[in-house]
């Protein structure tokens, strides 16, 4: 992945334009936010208006550009409470588990994920808002890949790194057999196909059983980000998958999770995956 760097000059006057904040408006405390617009084209100027609508100021602009396909990811601020009822980003209606969250150290971007689909080999669409795990008509896959980590929580022995995963929809049938998750040993893009998949290793680095319900699901995938370091390699993500893929999706004989991708929006923005620092 390349990241051009551009400054927000360019971009402001759709956000300030459509605010309608004035320059002498009293100091007050700010809120942030990131939002990622797919697809840069006539498009961003709509969306920039909206988020002015709700009272959200553009701070800077990273364009992201993956096999062809590129993206802005905009970081916002606005006064708190300049706005009631805003719903240009939607609050958090899908919050992490309390008991989860006090444990949380840092939180980690995920800075790719995509879906690979066995019975539609050539589907690569990496920028929907979904992506999902399960184990029928030879699998569903998910690759996922994130931002660099801080180096003092590397040398923190007691740090865990959880990836969390937000299932809107989990389909459960037993048996429903162990995920697995690989590591990526070979580079991939967001609009990676089943045909097109990443070498991984021949061994899953980890096991975890298949939990019934919606909501937040966590994959403990510490001893892979402890392998990366001990290599001094960069790597590339993990794959996420069921040992067996051997179900089939009519009648529903079949289980899996359905999970918000790093694109999901409004209600979903809140749930977008992420690699949890976390101590006991």
């Amino acid at each position: 992945m390349t990241r051009t760097y551009c400054t927000w000059i360019a971009l402001t006057a759709f956000v300030f334009i459509a605010s309608g904040i004035s320059a002498n408006t009293p100091k007050t405390s700010w809120e942030y936010t990131i939002v990622t617009i797919g697809n840069v084209t006539d498009a961003t100027s709509t969306r920039l208006n909206e988020l002015g609508e709700g009272g959200w100021e553009l701070v800077s602009v990273v364009k992201n550009e993956n096999d062809g396909d590129a993206r802005l990811q905009c970081f916002l601020k606005r006064r708190k409470g300049a706005i009631e009822n805003d719903r240009s980003v939607a609050q958090n209606v899908h919050p992490m588990p309390s008991e989860i969250a006090k444990r949380v150290v840092d939180r980690i971007p995920i800075n790719k994920d995509c879906m690979i689909l066995s019975y539609i080999p050539d589907w690569a669409h990496g920028n929907v808002d979904n992506i999902a795990v399960a184990n029928n008509e030879g699998g569903v896959r998910v690759l996922i890949d994130w931002s660099e980590i801080p180096a003092d929580l590397l040398e923190r022995e007691s740090v865990r790194f959880n990836l969390a995963l937000y299932s809107r929809k989990t389909t459960y049938l037993e048996p429903t057999g162990e995920i697995e998750a690989y590591a990526i040993e070979s580079s991939w893009g967001e609009l990676t196909s089943w045909k097109k998949q990443p070498e991984t290793s021949v061994e899953p680095v980890t096991r975890y059983p298949f939990i019934h319900g919606d909501g937040w699901k966590l994959f403990d995938i510490t001893s892979l980000v402890r392998q990366r370091v001990v290599g001094n390699d960069a790597g590339h993500g993990v794959m996420i998958r069921f040992a067996i893929e051997d179900r089939i999706a009519t009648p529903a004989d079949w289980s899996g999770y359905q999970f918000v991708s790093r694109e999901g929006e409004n209600e979903w923005h809140q749930c977008r995956p992420v690699l949890l620092a976390v101590v006991d």
